[in-house]
């Protein structure tokens, strides 16, 4: 499969964000030393259906994922970019991330622009925060 192909699939982009939603969930489980049973109830969620969560298989509606991360301390965010652009900035960034898509830290301040010229918001909207903010950066 081609690049373009996937990065224009909905499967490529559901799985983005189940994988993304595994990470959320994983860590504050491990983070918060929590059973499974303890998760499910946190989320109030079936274990069922936590199972699929943490095998990056579950599907919510907007709604439940919107519950679930205000459980957990996260604030969802969801945006729609230009699939043109995306594909523009992929082929002038080589730093992806597992995904093989741009990592989010690096495209903020190219996708803000595309959020009709709105300014970059201070918070970034990943979950994985494996490096730091340029504003949290060490003065060193």
């Amino acid at each position: 499969m081609k690049r373009e192909e996937l990065l224009g699939s909905p499967e490529h982009w559901l799985l983005k964000m189940q994988l993304e939603l595994y990470e959320m969930v994983s860590q504050y489980q491990r983070d918060h030393e929590r059973s499974a049973p303890q998760m499910a109830e946190l989320l109030a969620m079936q274990p069922h259906r936590l199972d699929q969560v943490l095998r990056a298989e579950y599907n919510p509606q907007l709604k439940k994922l919107s519950e679930m991360a205000l459980k957990l301390g996260k604030v969802p965010v969801l945006r729609f970019l230009d699939l043109e652009e995306v594909l523009a900035l992929d082929q002038r960034d080589a730093s992806t991330d597992e995904t093989g898509l741009p990592r989010a830290r690096t495209l903020e301040v190219k996708f803000s622009a595309l959020e009709q010229k709105k300014p970059t918001p201070k918070f970034l909207l990943d979950f994985d925060n494996e490096t730091p903010a340029p504003d949290e950066a060490d003065p060193d």
